[in-house]
Order: C-alpha cells, then sequence, then structure tokens
C-alpha cells in the first residue's frame, strides 16, 4: 500500500518544520516502500490592520496580483519537493486561492477530502496561547474539523 500524506506550507521557515520532519522520516522507510506526499500552499489576499476605534478591521490589499502570488508558491512548492524527490518520493504539489486568510484551514480540508491521504503532516506554530485566542489557528481548526489523522510538528521558531 502507498502511504499518502498532505503537507500543507505558507512559505514560512518556521512552516516547513513539518516538511523536515518527513523528509527524516522517510530515510526510516523500508527499502522499495514508495511514499506519496502532496505539497500544498493556500494563497489567500494580504490584509491591512487598521486600527478604528474599540479594536481594528481588516481590509484586503488590493494591491497585490493574485496571479503572481500563485505563481511564486508554485515556485516555492517545487523547490520545497526536491529532498523528497531525491529520495524517490512521488511529489505532487497544488496551490489554491482562497479569499479569506482567515478560512485557509477549509482550504486544506477541501484538499484533504479530494486526495484522501492517510496523514496530515503540518506545522504549528508556537504562539502563547493569547495569541492564539486572538489569531485564528490553521493547524488547530484542520486538527479538530477534518476527518484525516493530523501530525503537528511544532516549529523551533
Amino acid at each position: 500500500m502507498k502511504e499518502k500524506t498532505l503537507i500543507p506550507l505558507d512559505g514560512s521557515r518556521s512552516g516547513e518544520a513539518a516538511l523536515h520532519f518527513v523528509e527524516d522520516f522517510i530515510d526510516k522507510l523500508k527499502p522499495g516502500e514508495v511514499p506519496e506526499v502532496t505539497l500544498l500552499e493556500v494563497v489567500t489576499p494580504r490584509m491591512e490592520h487598521i486600527s478604528v476605534e474599540g479594536g481594528y478591521v481588516d481590509i484586503v490589499d488590493g494591491r497585490e496580483d493574485p496571479g503572481k502570488a500563485t505563481a511564486e508558491a508554485a515556485e516555492y512548492l517545487e523547490k520545497s519537493a526536491g529532498v523528497l524527490r531525491s529520495k524517490g518520493v512521488v511529489v505532487n504539489s497544488k496551490v489554491v486561492v482562497s479569499e479569506n486568510p482567515h478560512l485557509s484551514y477549509q482550504s486544506i480540508i477541501e484538499v484533504e477530502e479530494e486526495i484522501h491521504p492517510d496523514l496530515v503532516a503540518m506545522s504549528s506554530h508556537n504562539r502563547p496561547a493569547v495569541t492564539k485566542w486572538f489569531h485564528d489557528n490553521t493547524a488547530e481548526n484542520v486538527t479538530r474539523k477534518g476527518k484525516t489523522p493530523v501530525l503537528l510538528v511544532h516549529s523551533e521558531m
């Protein structure tokens, strides 16, 4: 049986912790086992946080070209696939565009439902509990709302 793993990436070094964990894990597989990995990046519009009385509002930064962001994400995923491919792993890459940066976890779950991986391996940024309360926690939402087991790898950054 071919094991399938989905690895969502966000383009950051700390977001690559799960990728590096999987790369190291592959070295421990028996000869002849060929896993399949799908690298995913969810492209969202950049948001500007504008302070207003009583809090802040998020406004989409319309200056960014979504086509350029998608092309950069695809290039990043191809570069990230290099080490896995050198180890004989079948690597697919997928870029998904989400209009709402706070709902990127939904895009990850949709891809999960589409490709039916055995595991989702993703990085969890080490944020203080108060920060997690105020900001959307993608890893936590994928873990709670998705149907596939999730391996959370805490980044050191």
